[in-house]
């Protein structure tokens, strides 16, 4: 009898250790302190405009789109170390400063009716926000266009520890990463200061306003990865292909987030059960369409933060007709499918638009074409090498629909048909008509694709697509000879190239 108690015993204590480790998301509270800026940041670089537009958007992103927070701003300067050291007596000297900015129900900033207690209470679960910029330089390309590199990092602190539990650090100069989000950032960039600036002013305002966002959003990102912003919930809706959880739209829950369900073992480790990305959102519940594994009761769900691009490698072929016209006779060198190598980036706008798996998408293939070609005019035979450089790119919009891991995909773009060539030479009956000289044109054109893609991990996945592709001839050519003296008499009517046709691709895809 003595067993059976000790063993049932074991049971009891075995089931309760393993229900603990089941975890739901409680509201943070956030103190964020004053940016600070580096010594070395000249003036010029960043105006108080620009500052104004750093602040603007930091409590847009970190206040009004991050709800998983209760935010607190704390405008006095130098302070952290005062508030790390007696937070309570800190807010009892500062809680009329504090309280005068909070996010309100109707998502503007004004005075809330906040008690000392209210504030004291929110120690409970409260971290502390230190927003430092290391560098920002302006710099400008080949083309005379301005760019600016940026270094910032967020130090948070956990205020009952009064230990910092995170330096992240975002960049766009040496991190791949960091640069692409800073061409990103345009599209959630938002701001009226540059109303009153002159056109140059608002080119160079354009590029720092979007290289800020985009390094905020990565900041962001990096923060709900952390134990202390991210959200773990249990599932209290289960189906054949979607689960369920009550937090929503009040805790920064948004279409296409992606969360993982795992399973305590034994030994505290944990599996993943399964994948999946919320389809709906109200206020205090989710719900998320399953694309791998299956979810039971006891899992864990857990956020799985990322940016939501989408990184593809591709190889195909696409359909290129490419003719010469000589001696008055119009001969066709190519009209073929020729091989393309591409590289892709689908940026997921659902978060934005509400609307699930759609994305902004732009494509790039470079098209293998041989540098030698033979025809025949007048049954004889004629060598033509053009040893092109041919580049096709688009830019467009992109929707899948899922079926667990399968999805298919459907979009469309519009781009350009460059055409390089350096070196050229056409040589007819042994006759060099032009040698060693340099072509350039562009044709515009459309893009369509549909297709299908398989998810191997949430992270990876394989895919294909057949394209339309319909590029017209690439115009304004430019002919130049070696010394760089442009040829005249050279028309688009002597060299036709265009992608007319149906072709494919297939590759690789990476989230990140």
């Amino acid at each position: 009898m003595k067993k059976y108690f000790l063993f049932l015993a074991i049971i009891i204590i075995l089931f309760s250790s393993f229900s603990q480790q089941l975890q739901e998301y409680e509201k943070k509270s956030l103190f964020i302190f004053p940016v600070q800026y580096s010594s070395s940041i000249k003036s010029t670089v960043i105006p108080e405009r620009r500052k104004n537009f750093i602040e603007e958007q930091m409590f847009k992103m970190f206040v009004k789109d991050f709800q998983r927070i209760d935010f607190y701003e704390v405008s006095t300067n130098n302070s952290l170390d005062l508030f790390l050291k007696d937070a309570e007596q800190f807010i009892r000297e500062n809680a009329k400063e504090i309280a005068a900015k909070r996010l309100d129900k109707d998502d503007k900033f004004k005075e809330a009716i906040v008690t000392i207690d209210d504030l004291i209470d929110t120690l409970y679960n409260s971290y502390a926000a230190v927003p430092v910029f290391e560098k920002i330089e302006k710099t400008k390309n080949k083309k005379d266009e301005p760019n600016f590199n940026i270094y910032l990092r967020f130090e948070i602190y956990n205020i009952d520890s009064k230990k910092k539990i995170s330096t992240i650090k975002a960049n766009n100069k040496t991190s791949l990463i960091g640069n692409l989000m800073s061409g990103l950032g345009g599209l959630q960039a938002e701001s009226s200061i540059m109303k009153d600036l002159s056109k140059d002013e608002k080119e160079e305002d354009k590029k720092f306003q979007s290289s800020i966002t985009g390094l905020f959003e990565l900041v962001r990102t990096d923060m709900k990865k952390l134990k202390a912003f991210q959200i773990q919930a249990v599932p209290t809706v289960i189906t054949s292909n979607r689960f369920g959880f009550d937090l929503g739209s009040d805790n920064g829950v948004k279409i296409d987030h992606r969360y993982k369900s795992y399973i305590y073992k034994s030994d505290g480790s944990r599996d993943m059960t399964a994948f999946g990305k919320i389809r709906e959102v109200k206020k205090d519940y989710s719900e998320a369409e399953i694309l791998i594994g299956d979810i039971k009761e006891g899992d864990q769900i857990v956020e799985d933060p990322k940016l939501g691009a989408n990184f593809r490698l591709h190889y195909g072929m696409t359909k290129i007709k490419y003719e010469h016209i000589i001696e008055s006779e119009e001969v066709t060198v190519v009209d073929e499918l020729v091989p393309t190598v591409g590289v892709a980036l689908d940026y997921d706008l659902g978060p934005i638009t509400k609307i699930p798996e759609f994305y902004l998408s732009a494509e790039g293939r470079f098209v293998a074409i041989k540098n030698k070609y033979t025809a025949t005019v007048n049954t004889q035979e004629v060598t033509v090498k053009p040893d092109f450089t041919t580049f096709m790119g688009d830019i467009g919009f992109l929707k899948k629909i899922y079926m667990k891991r399968f999805s298919l995909n459907f979009g469309a773009g519009v781009g350009v048909f460059s055409v390089t060539a350096n070196d050229y030479a056409i040589n007819i009956f042994g006759s060099t008509v032009y040698d060693n000289v340099t072509i350039k044109g562009t044709g515009y054109g459309f893009s369509g694709k549909i297709g299908g893609e398989f998810l191997i991990t949430p992270e990876f996945s394989i895919y294909g697509n057949i394209l339309i592709d319909l590029y017209s001839n690439p115009v304004n050519w430019t002919v130049e000879s070696a010394s760089g003296t442009e040829i005249s008499g050279f028309s688009s009517k002597v060299l036709d190239i265009n992608s007319q046709g149906i072709g494919f691709n297939a590759g690789i895809s990476f989230t990140f």
